[in-house]
């Protein structure tokens, strides 16, 4: 059995996937996506959508923050006369922009580390990014003082009910670092390592190995070729 971790409105594609393939997948929505619509955040985002031109990159790092930073730009201006470069991590990001008329660019290799040296090296200047309040900060920190941010959502995480997962090994997705944490803190050691833990990036496995000592050493955790439910799906049919 496969377990998805995603928000359920980002779930659609991988059950779909699994619908077709046949493929016994079990829905644990861990967290949930919402807007943020504090009046004093949103004040700090218009003083930077009144400079949008003075931007030479817009940056979506996620299907999410391109959904709502889309629409928040498409209220102050229309998407059509955007001059800035447009960047993203990932396929389904790129659609998502694709679906707006709009062109974007990839890196390489989908990760913030990838991205950011491709626009130091080719398209240095003034950059916004559109996130979530939980990002990892990684453009943040490499692009400095050249980066503004608008934090356009919460990803908040929620008790749950472990049965689904104490029940034997299992498969289980992981999107990023702050699930696999959430995961970590409400199941034991022992039902951790029965596990096969599917992560999208090498970073996130990095990041387990690194704050969990021997006990991230431990667990199998396995790397998708990259985020995309079809890769994280591969990954994960090979030890089905």
């Amino acid at each position: 059995m496969i377990i998805n971790t995603r928000p359920k409105n980002l779930s659609q594609n991988i059950n779909t996937l699994c619908a077709k393939e046949k493929i016994d997948l079990t829905n644990l929505h861990l967290s949930e996506i919402t807007p943020i619509s504090s009046k004093e955040v949103i004040e700090s985002w218009e003083r930077k959508l009144e400079d949008i031109e003075s931007y030479k990159n817009i940056i979506f790092t996620s299907q999410t923050s391109a959904s709502y930073g889309l629409e928040i730009l498409k209220a102050k201006i229309d998407l059509k006369e955007i001059q800035s470069n447009i960047f993203c991590i990932g396929l389904a990001t790129k659609k998502i922009i694709e679906d707006k008329g709009m062109s974007s660019i990839l890196p390489n290799h989908p990760s913030s580390e990838f991205l950011a040296e491709l626009i130091l090296e080719e398209y240095p200047g003034r950059n916004l990014l559109f996130c979530g309040s939980n990002s990892n900060r990684t453009l943040q920190k490499i692009l400095k003082n050249n980066i503004d941010e608008i934090a356009c959502y919460d990803l908040i995480y929620s008790d749950f009910d472990v049965t689904s997962l104490n029940q034997g090994p299992k498969i289980v997705l992981i999107y990023n670092y702050l699930t696999f944490s959430f995961i970590h803190k409400a199941i034991g050691h022992k039902t951790l390592l029965e596990k096969i833990f599917v992560v999208s990036s090498q970073r996130i496995k990095d990041k387990i190995k690194k704050n969990f000592g021997n006990e991230g050493l431990d667990m199998k955790i396995e790397v998708a070729e990259s985020p995309s439910d079809e890769s994280m799906l591969k990954k994960a049919k090979e030890f089905i």
